[in-house]
């Protein structure tokens, strides 16, 4: 980061694809564009992290209009980490519902169709009620708090499941229609030796 100046992102709009950042060593705002946010960033942002006030350190530039922009955008260590854990801290005390659409206990883990938040969220195994280890929960109602993982991913915790699970599938064996061993008495005649007789 040397040559750099350092900053922090005073906005970002996803949708917009473009933000600013805010300086003491630049008057006014700096232009950037989505694109050359580095991946960590751009995935906080993507699960609903706000990046407002992440110490960032840039390369500064001018456009033709003269106004600044930042060429390049280093995430300062730590940065997005206390982004990720504010918007922990801020979501702990919201909870979700939906319904479970798939679990494997073997695996230990599973997904809920949520609404609200517009996608499937992972769930792990250590956070389903103990009594319902081992047990089908595929279409059971889930209450849970959310998490963002270091990753930057949303996922589920402290579960509270009701309702009841859809049946299970459960995959018959083509054992084939009764009786198709073959036709009763059609393993050959016992009588085809040859008449017993005709020695002369």
């Amino acid at each position: 980061m040397e040559g750099m100046l350092i900053g922090a992102v005073k906005n970002f709009g996803g949708d917009k694809n473009f933000g600013f950042l805010e300086s003491a060593m630049v008057q006014g705002d700096i232009y950037f564009q989505g694109k050359i946010l580095p991946p960590d960033m751009l995935s906080a942002h993507a699960s609903g992290v706000d990046l407002k006030g992440v110490p960032v350190a840039f390369e500064l530039a001018h456009g033709a209009d003269g106004r600044a922009q930042a060429r390049s955008i280093a995430a300062i260590p730590g940065g997005v980490e206390a982004a990720v854990q504010a918007a922990q801290a801020a979501g702990s005390g919201q909870h979700y519902q939906g319904e479970v659409t798939s679990y494997t206990d073997g695996k230990g883990f599973g997904f809920i169709a949520c609404p609200a938040l517009g996608a499937d969220v992972y769930f792990q195994r250590r956070d389903v009620p103990e009594h319902l280890h081992g047990q089908n929960l595929v279409g059971m109602i889930a209450d849970f708090a959310t998490k963002m993982t270091p990753d930057g991913k949303t996922q589920a915790r402290s579960l509270t499941l009701s309702g009841m699970p859809k049946p299970q599938e459960v995959a018959k064996g083509s054992k084939g229609a009764n009786g198709c061993k073959g036709a009763n008495g059609c393993t050959g005649g016992k009588g085809g030796k040859g008449g017993k007789g005709g020695k002369g």
